[in-house]
């Protein structure tokens, strides 16, 4: 039992609304999401109307690099509380 908490203290979801709203273009951000280091996990409920972002990797990963990343690819996005 421990163990498996400490291991979840390693890592983090991260939710997004985006505007990331077609199939294609869906596959194209998580495809570049997931070369990232730390980033384990990215999908994109196309289904929800915001369009939601779902990000799960390390605690290092920074929500003001991942909005960086999604700009520089031509979307937009903001984190979920």
């Amino acid at each position: 039992m421990e163990l498996y908490n400490a291991s979840l203290q390693k890592n983090q979801i991260l939710v997004f609304r985006s505007n990331i709203n077609t199939n294609k273009d869906a596959t194209f951000v998580c495809s570049k999401l997931l070369k990232i280091d730390g980033i384990y996990s990215a999908t994109i409920d196309l289904e929800d109307w915001e369009n939601i972002l779902r990000l799960e990797g390390s605690s290092s990963l920074l929500i003001h690099e991942i909005k960086k990343i999604i700009n520089n690819l031509g979307f937009e996005c903001s984190e979920l509380k």
